[in-house]
Parts: C-alpha cells; structure tokens; sequence
C-alpha cells in the first residue's frame, strides 16, 4: 500500500456508478476540537453534476492509502488504549510512513491531546495504597509520556519524536496499564 498525502485530494475517473463509470473523490477533512473524517464525492454521469460529499464521523486521525490495484482506502489511528497508542506511535514513528503521511500540526496536536488525556486517565484509575506511592509511579513512569507529548505540542514534530514517545508508553509496566 502506499501512503498518500494527507493533505491532498485524489480522484478516479473509473468509479462504478450503477452499471456506468464516473469521477470519484477521496480525502480528509480536519476539524480542529472534532478530529479528521473521510470524504467521498462523486459526480452523477446523467447529469455531470457534483453529488453531495459523504462523511464519515469524525477519528482521531486518518490517513488515505492506495492500494496496489488503484484502490483507495483509509487506515484510521486511534489513541484510546495504550495497545491502539502503540500501533499509531509505531507507524508514524517510521520516518517513510512520517514523510509520506504529510499530516498537518493541528492535527497531530489533537491526537496528542488526545493521547494526553488518556494516559492521564489511566493513571487516575490506578489503585494506589498512598498518595506517595502514586506520586512515585506518576513520577517515574507516567511523567515521561506526559513531558513528551508536551513538547511535541509546542515543536516541530519528527518520526524521531514518535519513536521516543512510543519507548515512554513501551516503558509503562504492564500491571500499571488502566488504558
């Protein structure tokens, strides 16, 4: 599969349509505080004319791939769960994935709120037997998650900052994961 670029539209001219061919559109759409969704047109060969865009609900991010054979699909990234923080981390920590994904900093800002707040909830669920034991644990395993995201927000983003963002998360022990 190859990764296309995030910012740009891509279109077929040889889309089923019923039993006729037409021009399809693929892309992504961000919206800051809601997230990215897909968009699909197509245009209507009777009329020649634009048919209504068609959405999909709103993710955390999404990338548009082609497929070998011409095909596009969209591979969706969520930061929920420390296992789905892994596979995102892990692919954009890949600098040819990184380079060809072209994504926007807003974009990545809000999945690394996102990704933020997630971690910081999993640490408020842990069960903790003393405010020092759980201050130790944020400190020594939760802090590097959050320092990173933290300075991921406010600079220029590399493959290289999703690689040690992905060790930070690989760091937390499993008996302290809640996410």
């Amino acid at each position: 599969m190859k990764i296309l670029d995030f910012k740009k539209t891509y279109s077929t001219d040889n889309y089923p349509y019923g039993f006729k061919r037409t021009t399809a559109s693929f892309g992504v759409e961000f919206k800051a505080n809601k997230g990215c969704r897909t968009i699909f047109t197509t245009v209507d060969p009777k009329s020649g004319k634009l048919n209504k865009p068609k959405n999909s609900t709103y993710s955390h991010l999404i990338i548009l791939m082609q497929e070998e054979n011409g095909h596009y699909e969209y591979m969706h990234f969520d930061v929920s769960s420390r296992r789905s923080m892994v596979k995102t981390f892990k692919f954009f920590a890949n600098e040819e994935n990184f380079k060809a994904a072209n994504v926007s900093k807003e974009a990545y800002n809000h999945m690394l709120a996102i990704a933020l707040t997630s971690s910081s909830a999993s640490l408020a669920w842990l069960k903790f037997e003393t405010t020092e034991e759980k201050v130790a644990y944020r400190t020594k395993w939760y802090q590097p998650v959050f320092s990173k995201i933290q300075a991921m927000m406010k600079q220029n983003i590399t493959a290289a900052d999703f690689q040690e963002l992905l060790s930070a998360v690989m760091n937390i022990p499993e008996v302290l994961v809640q996410m």
